[in-house]
């Protein structure tokens, strides 16, 4: 069945869980970027926003050279003494136009789109994750690496198509074996096992036996609602 077709189903059926309510999704990694940027703690106001414009521009320039983006900036809580820090965020105005699309073909009302590695960020301040600290969130058709600390955010996406079964351990070993590097050339440290493998011991233990692992995060049971609108970031774009 179609996505949106399963989806108008699931409002008809269960028409309770929508009404009144708002949703919220994200856009997946490979569409924007997010970095963080510091900058002196004695520079003037209008000096600061001149420069995180200048920053930006080079940011699409470099990166988006022709594709119309959208972005945002946010200036980070700060002591008195320390730099400014400014999280800037920027993504392709086309998968923000189809994941609207899609809400309201269905019907449903959109309260906030994110984007995913920021999300997986929220996830471990929300947590109370020791910083600086690195996501190894595992989704059903990739493995996302998000490294957090106070002045710099790296991310990564790695091919993985999950199966409930047993993935034969020459297939799950490549991986890994990219992973590694990845962690080794970046120097990532204090790093959380999170998502849908954590849900199978197999394979739990496959990640904790074959990588620098230090711990496990759980992802909390939310309500469908949020669960259902929350994989619209990796299924739209087959919509």
């Amino acid at each position: 069945m179609h996505f949106k077709e399963e989806l108008r189903e699931l409002t008809a059926q269960k028409p309770k869980l929508f009404t009144n309510t708002s949703f919220g999704t994200y856009i997946p990694a490979q569409f924007g970027l997010v970095k963080i940027y510091t900058f002196p703690k004695g520079i003037k106001k209008s000096e600061l926003i001149q420069s995180i414009g200048l920053y930006i521009q080079e940011e699409i320039s470099g990166n988006f050279p022709h594709t119309e983006v959208l972005y945002s900036y946010d200036i980070l809580d700060r002591n008195e003494n320390e730099p400014y820090r400014v999280l800037v965020t920027i993504v392709e105005s086309e998968i923000v136009r189809k994941i609207e699309e899609v809400f309201e073909e269905v019907g449903l009302k959109l309260d906030v789109i994110s984007y995913e590695p920021v999300c997986v960020i929220n996830l471990g301040l929300l947590k109370g994750l020791p910083e600086p600290f690195t996501i190894l969130y595992t989704e059903r058709n990739k493995i996302l690496i998000v490294s957090y600390r106070r002045d710099n955010i790296i991310y990564e996406t790695f091919s993985y198509l999950f199966s409930e079964d047993k993935i034969t351990e020459d297939l799950l070993n490549l991986i890994i074996w990219d992973i590694r590097n990845y962690i080794v050339l970046n120097d990532i440290g204090n790093i959380y096992l999170a998502g849908i493998v954590t849900e199978y011991e197999h394979l739990t233990e496959f990640f904790l036996e074959k990588l620098p692992i230090f711990g496990i995060v759980s992802i909390d049971k939310f309500s469908e609602r949020y669960a259902l609108t929350y994989i619209l970031g990796e299924r739209l774009l087959n919509a």
